[in-house]
């Protein structure tokens, strides 16, 4: 179910909101709705209510039908989403309630994201002068784009110039990025001359990951 409740197919659509709409009509004071929200409600949902049962007889079940009933959904839609964000907001609403309307209860439980437990593996593209595109991607999913889970960033260090680094003392950082590829930009001096970059991933209280292979490449001038 999506985190404002809504069922995306139109059966479970159609079997939530008569229940949803009738426990708010009944319970709006508690709820903090005011009455002329459920009279918008009341409306949508009798424009929605035969537009769907027109579509579930296949004699009726027509191009201008199915058009309909999109659109009345939409209208309702419409109505109720805002209406489910005052409801989860109102601070009298319980979970209970939140379980009789068919609400999305909201985990309060702060889950600590992990220490990154791989690495990135970075790939270093030379095509444009002066600079460095990173290409970086997790070396346990090298396919896919994605951080890790609980990951905020990939670090970038990097050393200009032979001999290769040694340790993280030998690097300068250049950035953290959140998504990749990520681009570093030389000074015309410095075309020519060899670039070491190691990369690691970092969460957002700052733990480290290991740290990635070395990567070098060449700054074209």
């Amino acid at each position: 179910m999506p985190h404002d409740s809504i069922p995306p197919a139109d059966a479970d659509f159609n079997n939530w909101v008569n229940p949803f709409s009738a426990y708010v009509g009944l319970h709006h004071a508690t709820l903090g709705v005011d009455t002329s929200a459920i009279t918008l409600m009341g409306m949508a949902l009798a424009a929605w209510t035969p537009a769907y049962a027109a579509i579930q007889n296949p004699d009726t079940t027509t191009p201008p039908a199915i058009r309909s009933k999109n659109e009345a959904r939409a209208a309702l839609e419409t109505i109720l989403r805002p209406l489910i964000r005052q409801i989860q907001a109102y601070p009298a609403v319980t979970d209970d309630m939140r379980t009789s309307m068919g609400l999305h209860i909201r985990d309060t439980t702060h889950t600590p994201a992990p220490v990154p437990a791989t690495a990135p593996l970075a790939k270093v593209d030379t095509s444009r002068r002066l600079s460095h595109i990173i290409d970086f991607r997790d070396a346990a999913a090298p396919q896919r784009r994605a951080r890790p889970a609980g990951v905020h960033g990939c670090e970038i260090w990097s050393k200009v110039g032979g001999p290769a680094p040694a340790s993280i003392s030998d690097l300068a950082y250049v950035a953290t990025d959140t998504a990749t590829p990520y681009l570093v930009e030389y000074d015309i001096a410095q075309g020519g001359q060899t670039v070491f970059y190691w990369l690691r991933w970092v969460n957002r209280r700052g733990d480290h990951g290991p740290w990635s292979e070395v990567v070098a490449a060449t700054i074209p001038g």
